[in-house]
């Protein structure tokens, strides 16, 4: 879910973004466009208190001193995070990668959460998708892939993912999946779910609940299970 600093009319409010979280009964939850300390949002820590209004776990990583990333919330335990800076090209914003580990009753996921480039040229996305391509391959966990790929189905980026990886809407989406723009009726699909190919999960269902008008994006929800148990 690209929450857009949890600002919409100017206004910045974590706690709709919460309910809706919990009204979903979400596991695992994967954020972009977090603010910690920054004027825009009111000089607030977003993850922490998403954290604090669910009652989840949470990991957050800066990709500049600006203080601007990606976060995950867990109602599971976070027993690892990771953070990997990734391609940068000239003057566009750093972007990178959150990884985490959570130990799903003893079952352990490897849940990553990305925001790539939102420029015409394909060139940083690409690089940054041959990481991720590369990286799922020293994986030994089932690894979940979430985030804002600014860029639609038939694009570079995700079709180059589409080596390593399962686009979950086309697995179990209904609907056509699409986010931006916010509120009123979206016309692109920019933002997914992606499993790894090896990975042991299977999604069940995916789609995009239009009521949730609190960002400049839609969110994008998918259950998958996991062995014989089903988490969100």
């Amino acid at each position: 879910y690209n929450i857009h600093y949890a600002t919409q009319n100017g206004k910045v409010n974590t706690q709709r973004i919460a309910n809706f979280i919990l009204d979903q009964n979400a596991d695992l939850v994967s954020l972009n466009e977090v603010d910690s300390n920054k004027g825009r949002s009111d000089n607030r820590y977003l993850i922490k208190e998403l954290a604090q209004q669910t009652g989840m776990a949470y990991v957050f990583s800066n990709n500049t001193p600006a203080l601007l990333g990606n976060g995950i919330l867990s109602k599971f335990p976070i027993v690892y995070r990771d953070h990997q800076l990734l391609p940068n090209v000239g003057s566009n914003e750093q972007r990178g990668l959150i990884k985490s580990t959570v130990d799903v009753n003893g079952k352990f996921i490897s849940f990553w959460s990305t925001h790539l480039d939102f420029k015409n040229s394909d060139t940083e996305r690409l690089m940054c998708v041959t990481n991720f391509n590369s990286w799922v391959g020293e994986e030994t966990l089932p690894v979940l892939l979430c985030g804002d790929f600014n860029d639609t189905p038939l694009g570079a980026a995700p079709s180059l993912m589409d080596q390593k990886w399962l686009d979950a809407w086309d697995l179990a989406g209904t609907g056509n999946g699409q986010t931006v723009p916010c509120p009123g009726t979206p016309a692109a699909r920019i933002d997914y779910i992606w499993k790894a190919k090896t990975a042991g999960v299977t999604a069940q269902t995916t789609f995009v609940p239009l009521s949730m008008q609190a960002s400049d994006h839609y969110p994008v929800i998918s259950d998958f299970t996991v062995d014989n148990f089903t988490n969100h």
